[in-house]
């Protein structure tokens, strides 16, 4: 059973509009970052962008930072960075920020969604260098 039958968040009318929206792009990977010691949204955001960017600059993503009581961890939404690329970048998120784990986007199993889910409550921002026509 997917994430999205399991959690009602998930199954809201502006979860699945925004999903909807996303799954049309050619998402490449699902990326999970988060940090060891407490950062800003912005700084978050920043270092995400910036990684991304040095190991594809031609990276399209779509960000979205949670916050908490705890502090702040990102959801990332990429297509660009190829599969050789994927274990040093994870190798250096991780030695430079905190834990990160990143895999191949399945659109079956509702990252699409899972990304956006505290959007609607106020408990997340989101940042893209995505661009639509039309």
């Amino acid at each position: 059973m997917s994430k999205i039958n399991r959690y009602p968040c998930y199954r809201t009318p502006y979860v699945q509009a925004f999903g909807r929206f996303l799954e049309k792009f050619p998402w490449s990977w699902y990326g999970t970052f988060t940090f060891e010691y407490r950062v800003s949204v912005d700084k978050a955001i920043t270092s995400a962008i910036e990684m991304i960017m040095k190991y594809d600059e031609t990276s399209i993503y779509f960000l979205c930072c949670e916050y908490s009581k705890s502090g702040v961890h990102l959801h990332a939404l990429i297509n660009g960075i190829s599969d050789i690329d994927r274990l040093p970048f994870q190798e250096e998120w991780s030695w430079r920020y905190g834990l990160v784990k990143i895999e191949v986007f399945n659109r079956d199993l509702g990252g699409q969604n899972y990304i956006v889910k505290y959007l609607e409550a106020g408990k997340a921002e989101f940042k893209t260098n995505l661009t639509v026509e039309g």
